[in-house]
């Protein structure tokens, strides 16, 4: 059986997506919150398919209001051992369905089964992330200390997100700055500040301890490393990484970086994932220096409508 999400499905729903992107952190409280908090704008619809009573795949589909809305996007996934029976085709064709009238439509595939059934279906290959997994307990941070003297003597020090987090606006610039310059397939538009916390700053694995904000001599927010966390589960996410342009190449990111790691490494984490761009070699070259391992390749695919 298919039918629109309720309610009471989306703790199913997210248990299912730790399940399927294993590569990444879904918390149901995390799940709930994008639901509730995505702009009536983005057209969001949700399918869920059940077999036996149990949620064993959905479909969502929304309109890119972040990127200007012209393009929308589709999620389709189905547990691995209830694949090739057609619950796959059938989520997905509501989904596109819903979104219709976009001049374009993303989705995306975590290997050859899905990219197949993506190209299948009149999309093609566009950018790809790698995702890459740390465990923090196993990093030499023994460096840290010197660098942070190094940085301080420089003007820089690297606190904790929730020691600015009564800094709404500012930071809110500062993300929106790092997040234009990272790669995108749509380049994104501006938001204003509201919806922007209630989006992205209230989102509630955010976590205030594990997230860094890097302070210039002036008290200015000029770099970040954000990271969302799953606690009971031990693992993290860092879901934004950057410093503004006029700050690079001064071991900021390495700063914020490592200071998320040491984080982790005292607080009971045992996998922190990250993506990448598979073109941005110095983000890439960070994290391999990090000890960051590649799992799996992200591939977005796109298919043109306009």
């Amino acid at each position: 059986m298919i039918r629109p999400l309720q309610e009471q499905d989306i703790g199913g729903v997210a248990r299912l997506a730790a399940t399927i992107f294993a590569d990444w952190v879904t918390t149901e409280r995390g799940f709930r919150h994008w639901i509730e908090s995505e702009p009536e704008r983005a057209g969001l619809a949700l399918w869920v398919a059940f077999e036996d009573g149990e949620v064993v795949g959905w479909a969502d589909a929304r309109w890119l209001w972040e990127f200007g809305g012209d393009a929308a996007s589709i999620v389709a996934a189905v547990h691995p051992e209830r694949r090739r029976r057609g619950l796959g085709g059938r989520l997905f064709e509501l989904a596109e369905g819903h979104v219709q009238s976009a001049d374009r439509i993303y989705s995306f595939a975590e290997g050859d089964e899905g990219g197949r059934f993506l190209l299948a279906r009149g999309f093609r290959k566009d950018r790809a992330d790698r995702i890459s997994v740390l465990d923090p307990r196993t990093v030499d941070l023994s460096a840290l200390p010197s660098l942070e003297a190094e940085k301080d003597a420089e003007g820089f020090r690297a606190v904790s997100l929730g020691e600015v987090r009564d800094r709404g606006p500012e930071l809110h610039r500062l993300f929106e700055a790092v997040d234009a310059d990272a790669p995108h397939s749509e380049p994104p538009v501006p938001t204003e500040f509201p919806e922007w916390k209630r989006v992205v700053f209230d989102e509630p694995d955010l976590d205030d301890e594990a997230s860094a904000v890097v302070l210039d001599a002036d008290g200015r927010a000029v770099g970040l490393s954000w990271v969302v966390v799953d606690r009971e589960e031990g693992r993290a996410t860092v879901e934004l990484t950057g410093v503004l342009r006029e700050f690079r190449r001064r071991g900021l990111a390495r700063l914020a970086k490592l200071t998320t790691i040491r984080w982790a490494a005292q607080h009971g984490i045992t996998a922190m994932f990250t993506g990448n761009d598979t073109e941005n070699a110095a983000m890439l070259a960070l994290n391999a220096e990090l000890g960051f391992e590649p799992r799996i390749l992200h591939q977005d695919y796109v298919k043109e409508l306009g």
